[in-house]
Order: C-alpha cells, then structure tokens, then sequence
C-alpha cells in the first residue's frame, strides 16, 4: 500500500470487532429507506429477519406503504434520511438490519412486521435492560504494514461476549489491485460454542485519494471486487468453505433484489 496511514485513519472513524445487532424482544431491528424519493426517508421495523420484512411490505393490507401521497407519509410517520454520500440506487426501498449503536437515543417509533393493516407503531422502544459487553478495543487493534484487513482472525476467534445468538464481525479492507478501501460486515449466529456464518456485505468504501466515503455501495462493487473480497475472507478464515449456496453473499443478494423489486 502506497500510504497505508489513509487505511488507519480511515478505519478510526468506525468501531472494528464483534458488535452486537440492534434488538427489541429478541427480534431485529431493521431500518426500511424508501428510495423513491431524492433524499430518501425511512421508518424502523421490528421482524426476525429481512424476509419477514419485506413479505410485511408485500402483504396487500399494507398498501399505504407504497403510497407516496402527504397523508401516507404523515400516518406512517417516516423520518429523511441524513444526507451521505450513497452508492447507486436501483431498488424503491431497501432494508438494513441495525447494530445496537446505529440505534438513535432514547425512544422512537417502531413498527412490527406481525401487525398488518392497522400499521401501530409503538414508541415504547428501551435499549436491552442487560448491558452487553461489547469488545473495548474496537479503535485501538495493533496495525500491521503487511495488513490489508485489520481486525484480523484472532480478534474474530475471541468470540463475543453479550447474551444473545447473532452478531457482526466488523473489519476493514484494503485492495491494492483496485485501490480502493473497504468497511466490510460479516453476519454470525452462535449455537452452542460454534460460530455460524451467515454472509457478508460491504457496508461502505472509499478510494483512496477521496475524502468522502461512499455509503451502502451495493451497486458500486464490481463482482471482481467482490470475488477478491470474497477469497481474501475465506483465506483469512472468516469463514472456512466455500458454501456460498448457503450464505448471503452479493451473488445471492443481487437476486433477491432483483425479484423483490419485480414483486414491488
């Protein structure tokens, strides 16, 4: 790497490790971007997984979901999205399931994918009563030169530490051959003692030379890339076989939004 301290201090902008997913009764929080419009709004969803959520935004009794008149935004009570630099768009809504500290502070208005029709929100949302112990070092893991994914295996082999089953291994990548710097989540469900893995996305880039980061970049990876990202994960053992049938990468992913977007 040609000036590997753009690498560093890019990654100190974000935590690095085993986060914990935002949850409320057990079930995931998901954040739901309606793209339809130019600066995009959004509204939180309680479900057990992204499926669940978007069988709730196809159910015809939730049809003011599509609605793009003022009435429907002012009873469905949608927030605008902050304004970032974010990748192409080719899909009207996206769904992104939350971390515990992407979650705003104090309360705020949730929907539940098991309500249908009346589309209730509760405001009633509280953070887990059980604090979780999140890894503490997430900003301060020793960079090595020869480093092109920081945190590395051992920090993953470490296991997490809070009281439930699914989490993200947070981590940075560089790829020379592209130059271009990448935030990479990777999902886990913990069974027993086993961690299983669940997929990967990456979650936001930055060439190097630009001073804006790009956010939720689906469409701005090359599948190159993501056959590069994809190898260097599985060498690095984030995960050990190539079971890519079973596991969300962005080979599968495309497919499925392609054919929510058709279902839409």
């Amino acid at each position: 790497m040609r000036n590997p301290q753009v690498f560093y201090q890019w990654l100190k902008l974000f935590q690095l490790g085993w986060l914990p997913i935002a949850l409320s009764n057990k079930r995931q929080i998901f954040m739901l971007i309606d793209l339809r419009f130019k600066k995009g709004r959004y509204i939180y969803v309680m479900a057990n997984s992204r499926e669940e959520v978007i069988r709730w935004i196809l159910c015809p009794e939730n049809s003011i979901l599509m609605g793009i008149s003022y009435k429907s935004v002012k009873k469905l009570k949608w927030f605008n999205v902050k304004e970032i630099k974010r990748g192409k768009i080719k899909e009207s809504f996206e769904v992104v399931r939350l971390l515990e500290n992407e979650l705003p502070k104090g309360t705020f208005p949730i929907f539940d994918t098991m309500d249908r029709g009346n589309l209730k929100t509760s405001t009633k949302f509280q953070m887990n009563q059980k604090k979780n112990k999140s890894n503490k070092k997430n900003n301060i893991f020793s960079f090595y030169r020869s480093n092109t994914i920081i945190p590395n295996i051992t920090e993953l082999s470490n296991g997490w530490y809070w009281d439930y089953n699914e989490a993200v291994f947070q981590s940075g990548v560089f790829l020379p051959e592209f130059d271009r710097m990448y935030l990479i989540r990777c999902l886990y469900r913990r069974i027993n003692l086993a961690k299983i893995f669940l997929g990967w996305k990456v979650q936001s880039i930055r060439e190097i030379g630009d001073s804006e980061s790009v956010e939720h970049p689906f469409w701005d990876v090359s599948i190159k890339e993501e056959q590069n990202l994809e190898n260097l994960l599985q060498q690095s053992g984030f995960f050990l076989e190539n079971n890519s049938y079973k596991i969300n990468t962005p080979k599968v992913e495309r497919k499925r939004r392609s054919e929510f977007q058709k279902q839409l």
